[in-house]
């Protein structure tokens, strides 16, 4: 993930001999090791964070753009994918797995302050993304996707695509929706 600013890239890396994230220069120059786990990294809006999960199952946790301590963001069972809002005040993810809510949580901790069930079984890789006005999260629902107004209300298709799978999904800052689609295809043995 690339950082707003253009400065910094965070990756995955197992190059120490364990999966942890890195953060190097756009450039790929410097790269310096920011945690020895971790995974789904993203940045904090503010630019001074990353955002990623610490654990299995995922502890939703911050470390400085620097490096040093990790902080746990939320205490909740089940989480997947977390996803900032893009004003930093409320964390989203999937809560319990394929079957369970959308939880939105305050950035700096506490309760859960809103759940929103999904209409059908939702596909959990292609992650939970924030619209760029932050007044809404989406999702992949049957092949689709699907943005939940975070004021309430019912969630909303945005898409209207022949069943194929959606690999990856977000949002460009300019407020284009990107897609990669296609099909899976597996041999039985």
């Amino acid at each position: 993930t690339v950082s707003r600013d253009g400065r910094y890239v965070v990756f995955v890396s197992d190059r120490a001999g364990h999966a942890g994230l890195w953060r190097m220069s756009l450039d790929g120059s410097s790269p310096r090791q920011l945690t020895t786990t971790g995974s789904r990294p993203s940045f904090s809006p503010d630019g001074t964070g990353v955002i990623y999960c610490r654990d299995t199952p995922c502890t939703p946790s911050r470390v400085p753009i620097d490096g040093g301590d990790s902080v746990p963001l939320v205490a909740a069972d089940g989480v997947h994918y977390p996803a900032v809002s893009p004003n930093g005040k409320f964390i989203a993810f999937f809560s319990g797995g394929a079957a369970g809510p959308i939880a939105l949580f305050p950035f700096e901790g506490g309760p859960a302050v809103k759940t929103f069930d999904p209409l059908a079984r939702l596909s959990l890789l292609p992650g939970l993304h924030w619209t760029p006005d932050g007044l809404a999260v989406t999702y992949v629902c049957s092949s689709n996707i699907w943005s939940q107004p975070i004021a309430g209300g019912p969630p909303k298709q945005l898409t209207d695509f022949t069943p194929m799978q959606i690999h990856q999904f977000d949002w460009s800052p300019d407020g284009r929706l990107i897609v990669s689609r296609g099909t899976t295809s597996r041999d039985v043995v």
